[in-house]
This record gives C-alpha cells, structure tokens and sequence, in this order.
C-alpha cells in the first residue's frame, strides 16, 4: 500500500494557491528546513563514524585464521606408567584393599555403580602389554576365575553364613588410563569393580562356610582348611 505523503501543519497542500505574504514566510521556513537538514547531515555522518569506530569489536574470520591447523591431540600416557597404574590397582582389589583401588579410578565421570554382591574367587592375573588410544592407554587384564563367594541372604545369620558356588571362567578387563589436566594418571570409570579378591584373601569366608559350601571348596581346593 503507497504510503500517504505527510505535510508540516500549516504548510500548503500540492496544488494550492500561495500568497506573496505567505511566500515569505515559505522562504523563511524553506531556509530553517535547511538547517535542520544540515543539523540532521551532521549527526548522521557522526552516527557513521562511531559505527566505524565500533567496526574493529567485532573480530572478523580471516582466511588466514580458518586455514590455521588445529593443536595436535594429546599424547597418550606412557606405557610403564600406565601398567604401573594398572598393577597397583591390581594389588590393591585382590589383597581386598578395595579404598586404595577405588581411588585410583576417576569414578566421579560415571553415573552408576557396577558393584556386586558377591566376589570372584580369583587364582591368576595376566596383564597384557599397553596399546595407545587417542590420549588414553588401553590394558587389557584377564582374570582366571574358579567361583564367587558370597553372603547367605538373610534371614541366615550365625558362623556359617557364607557361600561358594564353583564357576570355571575367565573374566577380561580392558582398563582405560588417562591424564587429566593437571597430568595426574587415572584408570577411567567402566562396567567392572575392584573385586576380584585372591584366594589367601579369602579365609574369613573359607571359615564360614556351612558343609555344602566347604565340600565344594575343597573340590576346587583339595587341601584347603578350614
């Protein structure tokens, strides 16, 4: 829609007739509209200026800036550092020492927590040599397993409350090492706990156990005691 032409109050309408008295006063106006004008030029030409001032806030991309190469990725741990890091917390989970092998993990990035009601009774670990991963270190851990251990559910209470079940197997570990940002090692959070507890650390249970139990230990281990 043209939008309506809008004219000063009192000044005359296209095509109406102007007296020599009120030409006067058109001329007089005429030359105070060009003032005005003049007063508008100046502030617009010192609005452009600040606007060009302000230009070089406003950090442009460059070619040059998108065609610089990105930091290269962090390294990986060392390998001897890594298997350091691993094997203590290897000792630590299989003398039941499970404080000092947790704080070796950065559990904080996980959100649950993979802990079990029973304890892989654990005769041999065989830890494989490092291979790097991005900025990680990968080591693979496999655990010889002969059974689990555990507590009788309740309402079993008394001396004889704990349990074994032989079950031959094999369980694989694959440990992430990484450094955070203060260069400190970490094994990354995973799908695993510090539990796989040797068969010297076992004891208590061994003295707890109720026939049934026993019979099935000794089978596995001929000359255990109670």
């Amino acid at each position: 829609m043209r939008r309506a032409r809008e004219t000063a109050p009192g000044a005359p309408r296209e095509g109406a007739r102007v007296s020599m008295g009120s030409r006067s006063s058109a001329v007089a106006s005429g030359a105070k509209a060009l003032s005005l004008c003049a007063a508008l030029a100046l502030v617009l030409a010192a609005c452009k200026q600040e606007d060009t001032a302000r230009t070089p806030d406003i950090q442009s991309t460059t070619a040059s800036e998108t065609s610089a190469p990105s930091p290269p990725p962090a390294s990986p741990p060392n390998a001897d550092t890594a298997l350091s890091l691993v094997n203590r917390f290897i000792v630590a989970e299989s003398l039941g020492n499970w404080w000092a092998a947790d704080s070796l993990v950065a559990w904080r990035y996980c959100d649950w927590d993979p802990a079990t009601d029973f304890l892989p009774v654990t005769t041999a670990i065989h830890v494989r040599p490092t291979r790097p991963l991005g900025d990680s270190a990968l080591v693979q851990v496999i655990y010889e397993v002969v059974g689990r251990v555990w507590l009788g559910d309740p309402p079993i209470v008394g001396p004889q409350r704990t349990r074994f079940a032989a079950e031959g197997s094999s369980d694989t570990v694959i440990y992430r090492v990484f450094a955070d940002s203060t260069g400190r090692l970490w094994m990354a959070c995973g799908d695993f706990h510090q539990n796989h507890v040797a068969v010297s650390q076992l004891q208590d249970f061994v003295k707890r156990f109720d026939d049934s139990a026993l019979a099935a230990w000794k089978a596995v281990f001929p000359n255990a005691r109670r």
